[in-house]
């Protein structure tokens, strides 16, 4: 009877050994079948990206990934601009597995929906938290006429009144707070100070005669304070960590600043690179202690056009795009650029384990300044 008992115990152990083995194997299994499809969780590639402390104390990496995908397609047409979308999802998909984390984006790009899908599924996964992200976004811009579908886009900011301006920037940033979906968007900056047209009167104002002409004499400097007060009611709220502008010269900032705004700007994101320097900006800037943000940061890809910067960059063991980077953010820039390339995101971000001399950064400001803008208004054209 003790020998049987003993045998019945064994082979129930047996079998509960062999149940819990089955059990691990199937759990085993599906994190195995699940994670392959998943984000990865392998530790970041580029190096710690140090931070940019903003005048309200709000900490701004930086670098960024920026995430202008707005390319002509066969889906172009009217008022519809078509985009690549595989490209942007990708992107940021790629870019968050190398460890990046701060991505600039803007209404017309059209790839907010793409950083919230891919961040989301992240978010899901437990591999972030909202807190790790930086985001930047943009409203009011020129072509916002030639944006999706939604009938509150369909707009030529050439046209409209500053109470239009104001109704429109509000559509856009709750636009953005929805599509995005991360709650608190970190920066939002008004994209353009005007469209640069001419100073003609929104169709549909009601002025009479005799304030139409005073009205009409500086259009654009109302219809960017009242797209200003705009960011500046959002930000009040707590919906917004920070507001700035782009593309805005010294002369459209000391405007907004005689016309009343409450909140002085805190970024001014402008087209520099070593051929495209802006010191006048770049002096009132400082002076008012706002952080310029320089985008298009390496000439469109044109550095093997300067021998100088070879020269620096061989004496580093860098590239020359880290040495034009690495000017850029010695004298003070905040940087974001574009690239879909894994190797080109992990170089540009490898800039901050070297130091440019003094005679390094004097020779770099003094190049001979060829055409490196890629074909946008310059500040100054605006007005």
């Amino acid at each position: 009877m003790g020998l049987a008992t003993t045998t019945i115990h064994t082979v129930k152990l047996f079998c509960a050994i062999i149940c819990i083995a089955c059990r691990l194997t199937v759990a085993v299994s599906s994190h195995v079948d699940s994670s392959s499809s998943s984000p990865s969780a392998q530790s970041p590639i580029i190096p710690a990206v140090p931070s940019i402390q903003l005048r309200n104390g709000v900490q701004m990496p930086a670098m960024s990934l920026g995430t202008a995908h707005v390319v002509l397609d066969e889906n172009t047409h009217g008022d519809f601009k078509g985009f690549v979308p595989e490209r942007a999802y990708r992107q940021v998909q790629l870019a968050l597995e190398q460890g990046i984390r701060s991505f600039d984006t803007a209404r017309i790009y059209r790839t907010h929906k793409q950083l919230a899908h891919v961040l989301g599924e992240w978010f899901r996964l437990g591999l972030l938290k909202r807190d790790d992200i930086f985001l930047t976004t943009k409203v009011f811009h020129s072509n916002a006429e030639r944006v999706g579908t939604r009938r509150t886009h369909m707009y030529n900011m050439n046209e409209i009144t500053p109470h239009q301006v104001t109704e429109q920037v509000r559509k856009e940033l709750e636009e953005a707070l929805d599509d995005l979906g991360v709650g608190q968007i970190d920066l939002v900056l008004l994209h353009w100070p005007s469209s640069g047209r001419g100073a003609t009167l929104g169709k549909d104002c009601d002025d009479g005669d005799t304030q139409q002409g005073a009205f009409t004499s500086n259009i654009h400097r109302q219809r960017r304070l009242a797209a200003w007060k705009v960011l500046e009611e959002f930000y009040q709220k707590g919906w917004l960590r920070a507001i700035g502008v782009s593309n805005f010269s010294e002369i459209h900032l000391e405007q907004l600043r005689e016309d009343g705004a409450i909140i002085t700007p805190m970024v001014n994101q402008i087209e520099t690179n070593l051929s495209v320097m802006h010191p006048n900006i770049n002096t009132y800037c400082k002076a008012h202690n706002i952080v310029c943000q320089a985008f298009s940061p390496l000439r469109r890809g044109k550095m093997e056009e300067m021998p100088s910067v070879a020269s620096i960059a061989l004496k580093y063991n860098k590239s020359q795009a880290q040495v034009a980077l690495r000017f850029l953010y010695q004298y003070g820039y905040a940087i974001t650029f574009l690239s879909t390339n894994v190797d080109r995101m992990i170089e540009n971000h490898d800039i901050f384990d070297f130091e440019l001399s003094q005679e390094e950064m004097d020779a770099l400001s003094a190049l001979p300044s060829p055409d490196g803008s890629w074909g946008l208004p310059s500040p100054y054209d605006l007005e």
